[in-house]
């Protein structure tokens, strides 16, 4: 893939936990990213549009990996840095190059003091 490839993606924030599952709001916010850009940028155009009075660090930005892409290796992408087994904790000075994210990618926004486990790709309420 070009490095300068634009590819859409899509962030939903997760807003509420039910029955141990995180759950997202049902406003998704689509956006589009070239592959080497950095992901502060999508990062801040979404939190100055949906959350401008909470800070950008206040929020985890999780990306998980959809298993029909993966080889069946039995490995786990993410190199063991995160304890979220299913997601990536996305890095603003990453880029959706480093992170092999997919053309259609959705990532969901987390806010720290939010307490639920993300192992599972959260529900879109």
């Amino acid at each position: 893939m070009s490095p300068n490839k634009e590819i859409q993606v899509t962030l939903y924030e997760i807003k509420r936990v039910e029955n141990g599952r995180p759950v997202c709001d049902n406003k998704p916010y689509p956006s589009t990213i070239r592959m080497n850009e950095k992901l502060e940028m999508l990062f801040n155009k979404w939190q100055k549009e949906r959350e401008p009075e909470t800070p950008l660090r206040e929020f985890e930005f999780l990306l998980y990996q959809r298993r029909h892409d993966e080889p069946e290796t039995g490995m786990t992408s993410g190199g063991g840095q995160s304890p979220n087994k299913g997601a990536i904790r996305l890095k603003g000075d990453q880029t959706p190059e480093q992170v092999h994210m997919q053309d259609g990618a959705r990532i969901f926004v987390k806010r720290e003091d939010l307490q639920c486990s993300t192992e599972q790709e959260p529900q879109v309420a």
